[in-house]
């Protein structure tokens, strides 16, 4: 437990990003393109863009990349790295 504002909030387990960067983890099949389709078409409408400005109406319309962007995934799976703007947020916090 945390507290945020003076009311206790339940704090997040820290993830071990290191393992990962070190590749220290078990592999597992390759991402499919009907994974990355169904990731997408989850995420929640009428949201604004996270750190890489790509709104997520311009995701959900990109059906013919999804097979790009399931290379993608797949090549950071195997090498165990991704690049660090994806490891970046934004936090705005509402009183």
């Amino acid at each position: 437990m945390g507290r945020v504002h003076g009311r206790s909030v339940q704090t997040r387990p820290k993830h071990d990003i290191k393992k990962f960067e070190e590749n220290n983890y078990e592999k597992g099949p390759p991402v499919t393109n009907s994974e990355v389709r169904k990731a997408i078409n989850e995420l929640a409408s009428g949201k604004s863009p996270g750190a890489d400005e790509i709104p997520i109406k311009l995701l959900k319309d990109a059906d013919n990349e999804i097979t790009t962007m399931t290379a993608v995934c797949n090549t950071i799976w195997d090498k165990g790295i991704s690049p660090n703007r994806w490891k970046q947020s934004i936090h705005v916090l509402l009183p």
